[in-house]
């Protein structure tokens, strides 16, 4: 544990380990990650008036969001691998800027009370159970800049996120989305670099849109999909992948069909896209049919049958 001077009645709280004070008068920021803390946080930890930042990540604590409409200038809430499973008050939180969630025990849809965060720039909701389809309100956030929702149950299609003019890390990998991917995906956004955009291992078909050129510095993962073009003029874009679309043009962005590597691209410092004939789509990771893979559930299949039967 990190607790030097904790409850030293002799050494000033602004001394304590984790703790800092504005004007080494007011606490304004607890950060106690990974610290074997257990039990309750108490709700009086949010009548600090200074308090801007409290992270507690990675501790068993049972934590509480009654009473947060009274930290008025929290801005950064961690709490990912604590074991919460409730979101329940969080809206209350309305000065919030970043709001870190990940690795716990949530199920079902986001809940609605985030869209209350309005002034909430950096969400990170990955690695649980939340399912059903990506909630609109995630759209009205004017001020976000990054979307970490990978590794949950999401399924439905894509939003294209065209009001979010600050946005330029998405990453929505690891779910069960479908259809295609927006022409207009992030055309809000006023940055064109320096992106990042992550929808590796969904079950997306059509084609990598050319409206994505629109970026020149683009990292971009879509492997793992049932992607059937890439649009021509995006393997021109040199800058892309850290340079690795500009060494290997299309093959940078994802390796063509009849081939496949583990991830699925060919890179500088990675391997060759190798030759299978059974490799139906572009980003294949494995040489075996879809029909055949794990993750070809019956939603799977249907998606591939009826793209079968549009091209007769």
């Amino acid at each position: 544990r990190k607790q030097a001077h904790w409850l030293d009645h002799d050494t000033d709280i602004c001394e304590w380990e984790g703790i800092s004070c504005k004007g080494g008068r007011t606490i304004d920021s607890i950060l106690m990650g990974s610290n074997n803390i257990i039990g309750t946080p108490p709700p009086e930890l949010f009548d600090l008036v200074s308090l801007e930042w409290l992270w507690l990540y990675s501790n068993p604590v049972n934590f509480k969001f009654d009473g947060i409409a009274n930290a008025t200038n929290l801005k950064s809430l961690i709490l990912d691998s604590t074991g919460l499973s409730s979101m329940k008050g969080v809206g209350k939180a309305t000065s919030l800027t970043e709001l870190d969630v990940r690795f716990n025990k949530f199920e079902g849809h986001l809940p609605d009370e985030l869209s209350l965060l309005t002034n909430i720039e950096s969400l990170s909701c990955s690695d649980n159970e939340f399912s059903g389809t990506l909630p609109t309100f995630l759209e009205s956030f004017k001020k976000l800049r990054k979307l970490r929702l990978g590794s949950n149950q999401f399924s439905g299609t894509l939003l294209d996120f065209s009001s979010s003019p600050d946005l330029k890390s998405l990453d929505l990998s690891n779910n069960h989305l479908t259809g295609t991917i927006p022409q207009g995906l992030l055309k809000g956004s006023g940055e064109t670099h320096d992106v990042y955009l992550d929808l590796t291992s969904n079950q997306l078909t059509g084609t990598v849109p050319a409206g994505l050129g629109r970026f020149e510095d683009l990292t971009i993962y879509l492997r793992g999909n049932m992607i059937s073009e890439i649009a021509p003029q995006l393997c021109a874009k040199d800058g892309w992948n850290d340079g690795n679309v500009g060494d290997f043009d299309c093959d940078g962005i994802l390796c063509p069909p009849g081939t496949f590597n583990t991830i699925g691209r060919q890179s500088r410092h990675g391997e060759s896209c190798e030759s299978c004939d059974s490799s139906e789509f572009y980003g294949s990771l494995e040489c075996i049919s879809i029909l055949s893979r794990g993750r070809a559930t019956l939603p799977n299949v249907a998606v591939y049958i009826s793209m079968a039967v549009g091209c007769l």
